[in-house]
Order: structure tokens, then C-alpha cells, then sequence
């Protein structure tokens, strides 16, 4: 059983506002550990549930946030800049499940941290006049290629904005939103076990492959 992580980082635990997730700052660099923390705990959930290969595709700004010293040993981690599938670079290798670790709602919705892409330049993006967060448009991708959707994080209005494109995703709400730059965030200890918990969930609700 192989899974595809795309981790972004707005949706981590405890991150609020842009400084906490733009490369350089001291807040990012603070909260690196959550991006990783949050990683680690998707993929104890689906090492449980029997995954053998879990690859990691570090999907924010620069693609260089995650700690390599810090992951779970039983992933590997995809990470810098021009891949050719962007946030969704690895769905061409055959994993049988994908997770959106740390997402956030759309361009011109609301949510923690909400665009799409671009931070503030864009303020909506509609695919078949339905509001296109970067989760609908990777979820889309992934069914291009066969491969479910198994596991979201993130806020809560990501995680019910996600019930739209996986329906059929395990959720872990790992903050509520207040507003754009605040939320209510729960302990990393406590978001991790919610992490650990849906992965599991999400993967063990999968059909086993055949063939």
C-alpha cells in the first residue's frame, strides 16, 4: 500500500498569520516543527493502517520548509522547487491513496490563511462555477490519475470545504477558524492524535489494491 502526503503549510497546527509560514521569518522557522510534527502524525496513522511506502511532498512556497531530521524515518521526503506537478508532484508514481496534510480553503472564502497560489492577488477561482481551493484543484488531479483522497487537515472550513471534492476523506480539524489571521488551535499533542486517528481511518476505509 503506497500513499502520497501533499503537505502545505497554512493549514498546520498553530498557524494563523503570514509570517508564521513565509520562509525567513522567525515565526516560520518556529513553526516548521508543526509542519513537521503534523507530517509525522499522518504518517504513524497510515503505518498503522499498513501502509509500506509513504512519500512526502513538501508543497509550500518554496517546497524547502519540512525538517528532514525530524521525519518519520518510515517516509521519504520530496522537497524543492520546478516540479512538474507542483503540489501534486509523486501522483504519477502509482500510490493507491493521496492526504492533503495541512490545507486551507480557497481564494475569496473564508478560512485561515484561504487563497489559491497567490496570497492576496487573486481573490477567486471557480472550476465549473464551483470556488476552487488549491485541495479541489490537487483532489481533481488526483481522480485524473485514479488515486483517492483518503485524509484532509487542516482548519475546520477547509475540512468541511473539502466534504465537496473528498467526500469520502477522513477529516482532522487541527484549528477553528475566527478569522482570516486567527483561530482557536489545539495543542500539537492533540492535533497529532486527530492526525493519527483520520490517517488510519481514511486508509483503512480503502479498498485493498488487486493486482
Amino acid at each position: 500500500m503506497k500513499v502520497l502526503i501533499s503537505a502545505d503549510m497554512e493549514g498546520v497546527t498553530g498557524v494563523t498569520f503570514p509570517d508564521d509560514c513565509e520562509p525567513g521569518h522567525a515565526r516560520w522557522e518556529y513553526n516548521r516543527q508543526f509542519l513537521t510534527a503534523d507530517v509525522n502524525a499522518a504518517i504513524a496513522g497510515f503505518a498503522a493502517a499498513g501502509a509500506t511506502e509513504i512519500l512526502v511532498n513538501e508543497a509550500h512556497a518554496d517546497q524547502r520548509n519540512l525538517l528532514l531530521d525530524r521525519l518519520d524515518k518510515r517516509a521519504r521526503l520530496l522537497i524543492g522547487t520546478h516540479k512538474p506537478l507542483g503540489m501534486m508532484e509523486g501522483i504519477d508514481r502509482s500510490p493507491d491513496a493521496v492526504a492533503f496534510v495541512g490545507y486551507h480553503t480557497g481564494a475569496g472564502q473564508p478560512g485561515v490563511l484561504a487563497h489559491t497560489y497567490l496570497p492576496n492577488t487573486i481573490t477567486a477561482v471557480r472550476i465549473n462555477g464551483e470556488p476552487a481551493s488549491e485541495g479541489r484543484m490537487n483532489a481533481l488531479l488526483a481522480d485524473e490519475y485514479g488515486v483517492p483522497v483518503v485524509l484532509v487537515t487542516g482548519d475546520d472550513l477547509c475540512c468541511e470545504d473539502s466534504r465537496g471534492w473528498a467526500p469520502h476523506a477522513a477529516h482532522a480539524v487541527v484549528k477553528t477558524c475566527v478569522d482570516r489571521y486567527a483561530a482557536i488551535c489545539l495543542p500539537p499533542e492533540v492535533s497529532a492524535a486527530r492526525i493519527t486517528r483520520a490517517a488510519s481511518e481514511g486508509l483503512t476505509a480503502l479498498p485493498a489494491p488487486t493486482g
